[in-house]
């Protein structure tokens, strides 16, 4: 296998990753307007203003607490199952309680 330690992972990452910009919804208004002037596109003072003060859609209000919806092994399973996204966007593994 190609795959022999997380430098590998990285490595090839970085060789045949095609993707230009993630947008991630946590910081999705500036992600925006980052990627469109990286594109070469102007994002005016009004569009960037319109742009972080417009309501956001169908946004989530968890309700309850993590512990509700997750307990420690679950946790340990998606960290495990996508350390690759975890790493490349720097998450940090929840933690129950806190």
């Amino acid at each position: 296998s190609e795959l022999q330690s997380w430098a590998d992972v990285e490595r090839i990452e970085s060789e045949q990753n095609i993707v230009n910009f993630f947008i991630m919804n946590e910081s999705i208004e500036e992600n925006i307007i980052q990627a469109l002037t990286q594109m070469g596109v102007e994002v005016s003072k009004e569009k960037q203003h319109e742009l972080y003060t417009s309501p956001r859609t169908r946004e989530s209000a968890r309700e309850r607490d993590l512990s509700y919806y997750y307990d420690q092994s679950s946790i340990d399973m998606v960290a495990q199952r996508e350390k690759f996204v975890v790493h490349k966007f720097s998450y940090e593994k929840p933690v129950l309680g806190g």
